[in-house]
């Protein structure tokens, strides 16, 4: 699964169980492909990024980094909203990592936007994260 054949919170949660397990593969290349061509993603300490290469990159430099600390990651789905070429889907990612040998835990918030496709799938036109302030 590269895209969403529909667009329901059932999917996205299915959605969200790949995309850890892809996390977990170390496939930044499998994520990336959930994504529009020219899809834009922005993350808390980085510069926004736009096309699907920078956020092949992105994914890729994400797991490594995540495997070297030793990241262990959820994804909980807790809206989407259904229109008819334009959805998007509100999420809360939980991280939990060893950085000096102390366990940081944090909690994220993403919105990610997905476009119909000319196939009539669903893709990631805009992902938006940024971190609670109370983390």
């Amino acid at each position: 699964m590269s895209s969403l054949a529909t667009f329901t919170k059932a999917s996205v949660e299915q959605f969200a169980h790949e995309f850890e397990n892809l996390f977990y593969q170390d496939d930044g290349a499998g994520m990336a492909a959930y994504y529009t061509d020219n899809a834009r993603l922005f993350a808390d300490g980085i510069a926004p990024i736009q096309g699907i290469a920078a956020v092949r990159a992105f994914w890729q430099a994400t797991c490594e980094r995540g495997k070297a600390m030793g990241m262990q990651r959820s994804i909980t789905v807790n809206e989407v909203v259904l229109t008819t070429d334009v959805c998007y889907a509100y999420s809360t990612l939980t991280l939990d990592v060893t950085v000096g040998g102390q366990a940081v835990h944090r909690t994220v918030s993403d919105i990610t936007i997905w476009r119909k496709q000319e196939d009539d799938s669903w893709k990631i036109e805009v992902d938006i994260s940024v971190p609670n302030p109370e983390d």
